[in-house]
């Protein structure tokens, strides 16, 4: 597994990857100021150059910056969108205005950063990391308990339905409306099949979305498909859970409930900043509501850098400042 084809165990276990990434370099710092820099050919992880603003400062791991991020995966990107495996920008093409209409395909590129395509979190090392249970391919859709060997499979498991999206969307009438058919359940068959994996989790992202938005304060749900907030919940709700974001949702009702759906992730943002400003974040992972609420904004912003690539419409995209971006990351590495 090469750290530069980013692997869908990296939500789960960022620390140990991100200090592999940065070399023992990311901990650099401007004394707490916020500086933009320019990012040359060569940087971490196929790093475009040319011109692609990078954000440092503080003492804070810089390639968890949601624009650097953005920057770290955008060769990655561009080689998914329209290179040497395009395949996956493809189908996210042709399959996201029908399963998700009103959002641009670049920010489902930007959330298949955290994905390959014939990664299985569930496999032992060097393939995996033995996670209780598996993520499959681009989309890190769940598969799955871990098998006894973790090695045997099969993955998706075909009967057990705990943690395993897989085999409950396989057959659900979006899926097979994306597809023409159900999704494989063949062992290992995903691998090769970028359509599936494609389809099933676009499906599954909002099957999140929805989980959350019921689980959440009323006054707080998406009710529009393709606003920002729609894919910040279903993307937050994949890694957090569904319930964990809305947990966090609850946490910042007032001001979420308090401004409409289209500023709503400005609003999670100022919140957030605010209450680590107060001294009340602190967490490891998504006990952190700034670490999900980091690693929301690095997939979006991802997508939304693609998109001013490829001259999509990166004016669907949220901007956060340099000084937010930067508050955030810091605050979700207070443990």
């Amino acid at each position: 597994m090469k750290w530069r084809d980013v692997t869908a165990w990296v939500e789960r276990h960022p620390l140990a990857t991100l200090g592999l990434a940065a070399g023992g370099a990311a901990l650099l710092g401007t004394g707490g100021a916020v500086a933009v820099t320019i990012a040359q050919g060569g940087g971490l992880l196929g790093t475009s150059g040319g011109g692609t603003a990078r954000i440092a400062g503080g003492s804070v791991n810089l390639s968890s910056i949601p624009t650097n991020y953005a920057n770290d995966y955008l060769s990655a990107m561009l080689a998914r969108w329209s290179g040497s495996t395009k395949a996956l920008g493809d189908a996210v093409r042709t399959m996201t205005p029908v399963a998700w209409p009103g959002i641009p395909g670049e920010v489902i590129m930007g959330f298949c950063t955290n994905g390959q395509q014939r990664a299985n979190t569930a496999l032992s090392p060097p393939n995996g990391v033995e996670n209780p249970f598996a993520e499959l391919g681009y989309f890190g859709t769940e598969g799955g308990p871990r098998s006894t060997p973790p090695n045997a499979g099969p993955y998706p498991n075909p009967t057990n339905r705990s943690n395993n999206s897989w085999l409950v969307l396989h057959d659900d009438p979006l899926v097979v409306r994306l597809l023409g058919h159900p999704a494989t359940m063949v062992n290992g068959a995903w691998q090769t099949d970028v359509n599936a994996q494609t389809a099933v989790g676009l499906v599954n992202l909002l099957r999140h979305r929805t989980g959350c938005n019921a689980a959440m304060p009323a006054a707080c749900r998406s009710t529009d498909l393709g606003s920002t907030w729609s894919v910040a919940v279903g993307f937050a709700a994949w890694s957090a859970g569904d319930a964990g974001m809305a947990r966090w949702v609850t946490r910042y009702q007032t001001a979420l409930a308090a401004v409409p759906e289209p500023q709503r992730v400005a609003a999670w943002v100022a919140a957030v900043v605010a209450d680590d400003r107060a001294g009340r974040v602190h967490g490891t992972r998504h006990a952190n509501p700034a670490y999900t609420l980091m690693r929301t904004l690095q997939k979006i912003e991802a997508g939304r850098v693609l998109a001013v690539h490829v001259h999509g419409n990166a004016a669907w995209f949220p901007v956060v400042s340099s000084a937010d971006q930067l508050a955030i990351t810091r605050a979700a590495f207070k443990t």
